[in-house]
């Protein structure tokens, strides 16, 4: 168990399951607050690594954090979970675009 988890269930008295966290994770990428976003998402994946929805949104806040190459590994996790993830494939050809660019000094 992770030191954020047991920190939040001992300051809560709650034992949190993945559902929410991800709807925690969700809360803070909308107040455009991504890394506790995704520190949230891991919350969910310890707990449950097999919702592509998961790591189809820590791809995203990744990707806000401009960290692309993390942000299509979690993609690929994703599309590994579920082929038919159009956002995580689109999340990975953007990441990958951007880091091309990155790159080649664009």
């Amino acid at each position: 168990m992770s030191k954020d988890r047991k920190k939040l269930e001992h300051s809560t008295g709650n034992n949190l399951n993945y559902k929410e966290y991800f709807k925690i994770g969700l809360e803070y990428f909308e107040k455009e607050k991504y890394e506790e976003s995704i520190r949230n998402y891991n919350l969910a994946i310890e707990l449950n690594s097999n919702r592509p929805n998961i790591w189809t949104n820590k791809s995203l806040a990744l990707a806000k954090l401009e960290r692309y190459e993390d942000a299509n590994i979690s993609a690929d996790r994703a599309i590994r979970l579920n082929p038919e993830d159009y956002i995580a494939w689109n999340i990975k050809g953007f990441s990958l675009k951007k880091k091309g660019s990155e790159t080649k000094g664009d």
